[in-house]
């Protein structure tokens, strides 16, 4: 049985008073909340992780503030608010605990922390839950994203351990007004961005099959190996990275299951930080959605060559203007369950649309509480929202991990399609040994 051990709301003292402008964006994913999970094989100290958590709430104010709308605009209250920290025990290991939150939505509720209050009317923005188990420690953090990103979310998580080892606090940026920040440094929309405005009244009902409530995650494993043969045969004309391969497989393997007959739009999320010259620890959301228009012929080559282009040749722009205002003051509902919209695409001619992001080479199992490394790294989006896509190393870096959000029917037919590629590729290996074995005989 769980059970909680201690519950309490920490406020910061002795922070700066200051205040965030919000961008227009930053309202747009204010109503979700993401939370990462940490597994460690080993019992923390309950006690050091609460005062740790007080020591980078006064030392990053921001992320324990309170959201205002003032004038049309949203800002931050930085540190009005506070953070509650829960302690809970269970009988149940904790990597098992783990690994069951992260396929099981059900059981995720269990364990993982929400923020108090309703959209619109939140106690605070930031959720802490520590769960004690016989075999170790779950460490759990909620952040509402119209805080910030994922940077943003590691940057507290390596700020906590830094304070429990002991050891300095790093300092963060945290821009005053980042709506004005991007008007200033991002370049203005081409001619395209206009056409985000025709039939905007419309987008509600459109981009309702896209962003349906999705079901329990589903997990594809590819080993180092398995990369390496798809970017092989993905490179055959143009030379592309193994994550270009991997998105535009797992691309492929969703489209297959899904209306294959219509073109695709992959959406690859990029943290534009390096981009805009901002320092790596600018706390925020800074990041935008890449899109990639896949043609019925396209194939695994011809998918991972044109986004490659794409990254290669991104252009800063500025993605969220005064058409989001438009869009959120005719349909705020619309806005709670949108993500990653692009100006010139039409869901209407759109048979799959599918938001790829990477956690790959973010340093998630660097992040340790004295001598305790992670075992296990988990990511649940707010809500569960369909065609989403997180890609991570796995905890014994023999390869990388998929976590794949799309409807169940969908899911099933992809996992049948990759345990079958999975099982010719075995077969083809086993068949080259033994051709090879035979001929050195």
């Amino acid at each position: 049985m769980d059970r909680i051990v201690s519950s309490e709301f920490i406020r910061p003292t002795g922070y700066a008073q200051a205040r965030t402008r919000c961008t227009a964006f930053d309202r747009l994913i204010s109503f979700t909340a993401p939370t990462l999970t940490f597994c460690y094989a080993q019992r923390l100290d309950p006690a050091r992780l609460r005062a740790a958590l007080s020591d980078v709430l006064r030392a990053y104010p921001l992320v324990c503030g309170k959201l205002v709308s003032e004038g049309g605009a949203l800002f931050i209250e930085h540190g009005v608010a506070g953070a509650p920290f829960e302690v809970c025990e269970s009988s149940q290991p904790v990597r098992e605990l783990a690994e069951t939150a992260a396929r099981d939505r059900k059981a995720a509720k269990r364990i993982l922390p929400s923020l108090p209050g309703r959209a619109g009317r939140l106690r605070s923005l930031i959720a802490v839950r520590v769960t004690e188990g016989p075999d170790g420690s779950l460490v759990s953090l909620t952040l509402n994203h119209g805080v910030g990103d994922l940077m943003t979310m590691l940057l507290i998580m390596r700020a906590w351990s830094a304070a429990y080892r002991g050891e300095p606090i790093e300092p963060t940026s945290a821009l005053s007004d980042r709506a004005a920040y991007l008007e200033q440094h991002m370049p203005q929309l081409d001619a395209r961005g206009s056409q985000f405005v025709a039939g905007w009244a419309e987008w509600p009902r459109h981009m309702a099959r896209f962003l349906a409530r999705g079901a329990d995650p589903l997990y594809l494993r590819f080993t180092w190996e398995q990369l390496a043969a798809l970017q092989a045969e993905a490179s055959r004309e143009h030379n592309v990275t193994q994550q270009d391969a991997l998105m535009a497989h797992v691309f492929g393997l969703v489209r297959g299951a899904h209306r294959p007959e219509l073109p695709g739009v992959l959406m690859l999320s990029l943290n534009y930080r390096s981009r805009l010259g901002m320092p790596p620890n600018t706390l925020g959301n800074f990041f935008d959605g890449l899109k990639t228009r896949v043609e019925r012929t396209d194939d695994l080559a011809a998918v991972a060559a044109a986004v490659r282009r794409q990254v290669a040749g991104f252009p800063l722009r500025r993605p969220y203007s005064q058409e989001l205002e438009r869009l959120h003051a005719s349909h705020p509902s619309f806005l709670q369950r949108m993500r990653c919209v692009d100006g010139d695409l039409d869901p209407r001619e759109v048979g799959t649309l599918l938001t790829m992001t990477t956690h790959k080479n973010a340093g998630l199992y660097d992040i340790t509480f004295d001598d305790a490394r992670p075992v296990l790294y988990g990511c649940r989006p707010a809500e569960s929202i369909n065609w989403l896509t997180l890609t991570m190393e796995t905890p014994d870096d023999s390869g990388l991990l998929v976590q794949l959000h799309v409807p169940d029917a969908v899911a099933r037919t992809v996992a049948q399609e990759h345990a079958a590629q999975q099982a010719r590729a075995k077969t083809s290996a086993r068949s080259a040994s033994s051709e090879s074995v035979a001929q050195s005989s």
